[in-house]
C-alpha cells in the first residue's frame, strides 16, 4: 500500500467520523492479523505441547532451542526440544 493510498484512506476515514488514531489501530490490526494467519498456517506445532519440562520453564522462564526457533520461525528441530535452555536477556 503506497503513501498516496493512505492518505486517501486516512481522508475517507475522517468523513466519516474515524479519528485518525482509530484507522491507524485498525490498519494495524488487520495487517497483524493477516501476518498471524500466514504465519500459523505453516508452523509446527509449539514445542512446549509435549515437553516434559513445560511447566518447569514456564516458572523459570527458560526457552530450549526448539522453542527459540519455533518463535522465530514457526520450525525447529525436533532433537533441539529441551536442549540448550536459557533465560532471555531483558
Amino acid at each position: 500500500m503506497s503513501i498516496e493510498s493512505l492518505a486517501e484512506i486516512a481522508e475517507l476515514n475522517a468523513l466519516h467520523g474515524v479519528s485518525p488514531e482509530e484507522a491507524r489501530l485498525k490498519f494495524f490490526e488487520n495487517l497483524n492479523a493477516s501476518i498471524i494467519r500466514d504465519y500459523f498456517e505453516k508452523d509446527m506445532a509449539c514445542p512446549c505441547d509435549e515437553c516434559p519440562l513445560r511447566d518447569s520453564c514456564a516458572e523459570s522462564y527458560a526457552e530450549c532451542s526448539a522453542f527459540r526457533n519455533w518463535a522465530v520461525k514457526g520450525q525447529y528441530d525436533v532433537a533441539t526440544i529441551g536442549k540448550h535452555l536459557r533465560v532471555p536477556k531483558d
